[in-house]
């Protein structure tokens, strides 16, 4: 935690000699963290302690196996900011909307057609870790329907999904031979983010967690088994009709049960 103290003293002289005096200290004031899993620490750049960029860091500290954080303005390459090389290709997608504090894409285009960003890659397909592993992304929704944030699937029967209800709850699904659902209970608010992540510790426990708070956990009996065959974000094409068709940032896999501190720093760092 970083310290700061700052003290003005300003003194008025009247005629008959007396000053009125005027003293302001400002003591300890911490910003969210992007270096550590208890989540405090100073923000680089420009003395900024939220915002997209401090999102970018805090992520990036906890080593992503792959991380988009669809803030392109043109082009067709939604772009993998963890530095391993695995960049996504979008597909339908209106670029480079204005919706604070992210610049993100919208998944639907001017047909209404569902759009999505396939982040598949035969390198990205052989790391993901089915028994050990946490989603995680930033979501906006205009409208209550079902929808797919994040899609990492083998073969239809085998998989793991962060999508949200058409009651507007968050769900984690979870495959490895028999369906597990994990849910929120409380739905996302409209046309505002949300963080939504999901740990998988299979065979054990999944966690869900909405606004860096954990609203649910399910047990898992097994790990999913196989190659995914798709990895999206923003739809599935083994689950079609639930397209995201709203917004999506900073959408982040790792390879790792990311801790509750860990999730609850990067939804701080974002000042949502």
């Amino acid at each position: 935690m970083t310290q700061t103290t700052a003290t003005l003293t300003l003194s008025l002289a009247r005629s008959g000699g007396a000053s009125l005096g005027l003293s302001l200290s400002t003591g300890p004031s911490a910003v969210p963290g992007v270096g550590s899993s208890a989540g405090t620490s100073t923000a680089a750049g420009g003395g900024a302690s939220t915002g997209p960029a401090v999102v970018a860091a805090a992520i990036l500290a906890r080593s992503p196996i792959a991380y988009w954080k669809l803030d392109e303005t043109s082009g067709t390459t939604a772009a993998d900011s963890s530095g391993n090389g695995r960049d996504g290709a979008y597909t339908r997608v209106t670029l480079g909307g204005s919706f604070a504090p992210f610049v993100a894409p919208t998944f639907v285009d001017a047909a209404s057609s569902a759009g999505y960003a396939s982040g598949h890659s035969a390198g990205l397909a052989g790391t993901i870790p089915a028994g050990g592993m946490t989603m995680l992304v930033f979501g906006r929704v205009e409208t209550l329907a079902s929808k797919t944030a994040i899609a990492i699937n083998v073969n239809g029967t085998n998989f793991a999904q962060l999508i949200m209800l058409s009651n507007g709850t968050p769900r984690l699904r979870y495959n490895a031979g028999a369906l597990v659902n994990v849910s929120a209970s409380t739905p996302l608010a409209l046309n505002q983010w949300a963080q939504i992540a999901a740990t998988i510790a299979a065979p054990g426990t999944a966690r869900l967690y909405v606004n860096g708070v954990q609203v649910s956990t399910g047990t898992l009996a097994a790990a999913y088994t196989g190659t995914p065959a798709e990895i999206l974000v923003g739809g599935s094409a083994f689950f079609g009709g639930t397209p995201w068709r709203d917004q999506l940032a900073h959408v982040a896999i790792f390879s790792t049960v990311l801790s509750a501190a860990d999730i609850a720093a990067i939804y701080a760092a974002s000042g949502l």
